[in-house]
């Protein structure tokens, strides 16, 4: 909920060896927003090779901040010490907070945009947009990434759980949720990301609230810390099960195993005051909800839903053997 007073919205921008063009044309379109009530908070991934902090200063505005170089920990606990850091400023109950790649370029309404809808919507904990793809010539690769990667655009916390729909850079929090997803669980694996987890969060605590317009460009290039998932066919997940061997079950028995955790991490979380019973898959009753999630989904053309609700129910299966 934002409070009565008008919000400064912290950005948590993650750097680790970053193109400088394209950092640049980051800070630009950072420092460019509408919206100005802005704390850009630079988190340095451990010393860097490039002169990151000295072409941050050259911007000469008091809103972007480069704090002190700590040691490589990694993209999700990095973003978790970024917004520990940024909450440890925030001066108001109403102030929202947003993570930023080095690689974004934010349309000039994004945080206006935003800040308005969780005005509006006081119920949100969090919301976030659609965005494009683009090359690092700006040439369009896709107008919409919820449609290139055929993403659902439910967002209750069983969806999210199963598999996540919200992309860090597209997201903005309130303080609420910040505070009770920091510090973040399980920083040592790889399953889990800082968006994912807020986004949980999110979805346990209030609500998920999406602005389906394109509010970023996301740019595609060889060193992404994640590239936009390749629609092409792959193998289905039945068959996976039988052809995949034993790499591919001993992940879905990892994937499933770390919902659990996060399931227990959230109701520790939320307390006894909020029941999220209706998402919990560590029973037997979890195997039914699979079921009925991945029916649900495949009626409604959300095969990726289908397919990961399919991997998690194999992993539960061959997780209890």
């Amino acid at each position: 909920m934002v409070g009565d007073q008008s919000p400064t919205v912290y950005i948590i921008l993650g750097v680790f060896n970053p193109s400088l063009p394209l950092f640049e044309q980051q800070l630009h379109s950072l420092l460019g927003q509408s919206f100005k009530s802005l704390k850009i908070l630079l988190i340095l991934d451990g010393p860097q090779a490039l002169d990151v902090t000295s072409l941050a200063a050259s911007f000469r505005d008091e809103r972007l901040v480069a704090l002190p170089i700590s040691a490589n920990v990694g993209v999700h606990a990095n973003f978790a010490r970024g917004l520990k850091a940024a909450l440890e400023r925030s001066q108001n109950k109403g102030d929202l907070f947003a993570f930023c790649d080095q690689d974004d370029v934010w349309h000039r309404d994004k945080v206006a945009r935003q800040v308005e809808l969780m005005t509006a919507h006081p119920e949100y904990g969090l919301c976030h947009s659609d965005a494009r793809l683009v090359d690092m010539a700006g040439n369009v690769i896709a107008a919409s990434v919820f449609d290139y990667e055929k993403r659902s655009k439910q967002f209750g916390l069983m969806d999210l759980l199963v598999m996540n729909s919200v992309t860090g850079m597209t997201a903005m929090s309130t303080r609420t949720v910040a505070e009770l997803a920091c510090p973040f669980p399980m920083s040592g694996t790889k399953e889990i990301l800082h968006d994912h987890w807020l986004a949980l969060v999110a979805a346990a605590h209030s609500r998920v609230g999406f602005l389906d317009q394109v509010l970023v460009d996301y740019v595609q290039h060889g060193t992404n810390q994640l590239g936009a998932f390749n629609p092409s066919p792959r193998r289905a997940p039945l068959s996976n099960l039988v052809f995949g061997g034993r790499e591919y079950w001993q992940r879905c028995v990892r994937q499933y195993a770390w919902r659990i955790e996060a399931h227990q991490a959230l109701a520790r979380l939320c307390g006894p005051s909020i029941d999220l019973s209706a998402a919990d898959l560590s029973d037997l009753s979890g195997g039914v909800r699979l079921i009925k999630h991945m029916t649900s989904a495949w009626m409604s053309g959300e095969t990726r839903q289908a397919a990961q609700s399919w991997r998690l129910l194999a992993g539960k299966m061959f997780g209890a053997c």
